[in-house]
């Protein structure tokens, strides 16, 4: 994908001369060319953009203010200035203001302000990939401890408020630890990976992953009722047993817990579907148990 780049000064005239000399950088990214505040901040609130160029001397809202904004509301997105009038007390009140990445005196060289971009795109791209680092799972991709519980805490909060249903199902791997003593502790990550990958495209986009533990997985399912929950888990379970591997003899099954909030706090709620999960490691495993849904339990569901 193409980073996209963001020229937003209220002057037209200048605006078409930039998009003349900058025509041939099309082939690499995707420049949007804005006049108005208004309009550039909401299309920065519906896309991602690697860089901004901004004028300082904006109508209504000053040029720092709104790099002043944009920090604040999308604090990974790199920030040029331009300026026509440019002095050290405007260029260390934007430094100071908006952290902006780089100071340009216009008239705009062509070939410096390419360099500039280019420099900023790698920016943004390495703020990227130490929030990435940062907020998932270094060998399965998936969210780390820290960030589920965090992300879990926000959807207890909004379920209580907005009186919408809730599940969390814990999972375990079946047996982990003969996995790795028989196979070894690469084969082991490799069955991490490929269960991680494989509940990834089994959950809905709204529902969220984290890795819990050594070999425990945390989903968390909003707006979902017990029985929903319990068909999602159980399509869950189906697709990790159907996993192959290099090791033909190697077969991997999960275990699952599944709770619904009610008034509990959140730590009762995970105790709740770690409950679940000892219930189904009791029973034999590969098997997903949740309160009240007896009857389901009794089938499986694909």
């Amino acid at each position: 994908m193409k980073p996209c780049i963001l020229f937003l000064d209220d002057d037209k005239m200048l605006l078409e001369s930039m998009k003349r000399m900058l025509h041939k950088q099309s082939r690499y990214w995707n420049m949007y060319f804005m006049d108005n505040v208004d309009q550039a901040y909401a299309l920065l609130l519906s896309m991602e953009f690697s860089v901004i160029v901004c004028d300082i001397g904006m109508p209504v809202i000053d040029g720092i203010t709104f790099i002043e904004l944009c920090k604040r509301a999308f604090p990974f997105t790199t920030r040029i200035m331009l300026s026509g009038n440019p002095s050290m007390a405007t260029a260390i009140e934007a430094v100071n203001r908006g952290q902006i990445y780089a100071y340009l005196n216009k008239p705009v060289d062509a070939s410096e302000l390419v360099e500039c971009i280019q420099r900023g795109i790698g920016h943004h791209k390495a703020l990227n990939e130490l929030k990435q680092n940062a907020n998932n799972d270094g060998l399965t991709g998936l969210l780390n401890r820290k960030q589920i519980d965090k992300r879990l805490e926000q959807e207890v909060n909004r379920s209580k408020r907005y009186q919408t249903p809730l599940c969390i199902l814990m999972l375990d791997i079946d047996h982990f630890k003969k996995i790795n003593d028989r196979f070894g502790h690469i084969t082991g990550d490799a069955v991490l990976k490929d269960i991680a990958k494989t509940i990834k495209k089994t959950i809905r986009q709204n529902d969220y992953c984290g890795r819990f533990g050594g070999e425990e997985f945390l989903i968390i399912l909003p707006e979902t009722g017990v029985e929903t929950g319990y068909i999602a888990a159980e399509r869950i379970r189906h697709a990790v047993a159907a996993l192959t591997f290099h090791q033909k003899e190697l077969q991997v099954t999960i275990s699952g817990g599944l709770a619904q909030l009610s008034e509990e706090n959140t730590t009762h709620f995970i105790e709740q579907a770690d409950q679940m999960l000892y219930a189904s490691k009791s029973k034999g495993r590969n098997k997903i148990s949740a309160k009240g849904i007896k009857a389901y339990e009794q089938h499986s569901v694909c």
